[in-house]
């Protein structure tokens, strides 16, 4: 057993190495090959306690600024991201409203409302990105399917906590409505990286190599990504 707290979960799948995922909510996630023994496995994490305790620190840092970048209350100026830039609020209140309207003009956001609870103004916003993110999204699908000359199922639009895209077999394609608060050239990475799956469902040479040929500067959206995903918050 390891002498240490960490907690961890472990998948078994058909690799050669160990590799250790640390994410930005901190959980650790142990990727093995098949039938590998346990013990083994708990002597790699031990030689990466240090590597994984510094990566959680890391994220922990980053989400600290983000709470302090990003505002919860939703007065009136309060800036709210949007591909990749910052808009100001507007509010007016109106009595006979019974539901927030959150609209976007291209330099400000709009929020008539009637009940000045911030959980409901919130929970606008969440509508507004996700219609805002599925319309993005169909929109760059089309262009690069085109491109890459490849078809796709259903595309839907999803919260997840630390993926901002995956695909099935079945060529559906579901992506992260965070993804709309990146700059737009992130959100065009993102897009190829899944088109990319449908050739390569892994991150081989031959992938990383298709994803390049679409896009030759994807190591900046990639490392953008790295360095500001837990900054896609609102």
């Amino acid at each position: 057993m390891l002498s240490t707290n960490l907690q961890y979960q472990i998948v078994f799948s058909k690799r050669r190495t160990v590799g250790i995922e640390v994410s930005p909510d901190g959980t650790v996630t142990v990727r093995a090959p098949l039938r590998m023994p346990k013990k083994d496995i708990e002597q790699i994490i031990m030689s990466k306690l240090d590597w994984i305790e510094q990566k959680r620190r890391m994220f922990h840092k980053k989400a600290e600024k983000a709470n302090r970048v990003l505002n919860t209350d939703y007065e009136e100026g309060s800036l709210m991201p949007y591909r990749g830039e910052r808009y100001p609020i507007h509010r007016s209140f109106h009595q006979d409203f019974k539901k927030v309207i959150v609209s976007f003009d291209g330099t400000e956001f709009s929020v008539q409302y009637g009940n000045e609870d911030s959980e409901s103004i919130r929970q606008a916003f969440l509508v507004w990105y996700k219609k805002a993110a599925k319309e993005e999204f169909l929109r760059r699908v089309e262009y690069y399917k085109d491109i890459m000359q490849e078809s796709v199922g259903t595309i839907r639009i999803k919260e997840q906590k630390s993926c901002y895209g995956s695909c099935s077999t079945k060529r559906n394609l579901n992506f992260n409505w965070k993804c709309i608060l990146a700059p737009p050239e992130i959100l065009d990475y993102i897009v190829v990286h899944e088109l990319c799956h449908l050739r390569h469902m892994n991150h081989s040479k031959e992938f990383w190599a298709e994803v390049e040929n679409i896009l030759p500067d994807y190591a900046k959206a990639k490392r953008w990504l790295k360095d500001n995903g837990i900054l896609l918050e609102i």
